[in-house]
């Protein structure tokens, strides 16, 4: 599930529709702040882990809408296996 999400996420960021992501029932002031959230997300999914933002770029990313986001890659994506599902 948390894998068909990211290509989910990943696919839809890729194709210029980022807001397909975002639920119709929300009320949205900012479709940008929202576009920015979802880059964000996708920055702390990074394949590699030297390229994902620690928590405290996080924080400030979340913060300071004067601060330039990298361009995220594509996602790094997992497989549990089936003793992990189990427990």
């Amino acid at each position: 599930m948390v894998m068909e999400s990211f290509l989910q996420a990943w696919r839809n960021w890729t194709e210029g529709t980022a807001l397909n992501l975002i639920d119709p029932s929300l009320r949205v002031d900012s479709i940008s702040e929202l576009m920015r959230f979802i880059r964000i997300g996708l920055l702390c999914v990074q394949e590699n882990v030297v390229n994902r933002p620690t928590m405290a770029s996080v924080v400030l990313m979340l913060t300071s809408y004067s601060l330039s986001l990298p361009i995220p890659s594509k996602p790094a994506f997992f497989m549990q296996s089936t003793s992990e599902m189990d427990d």
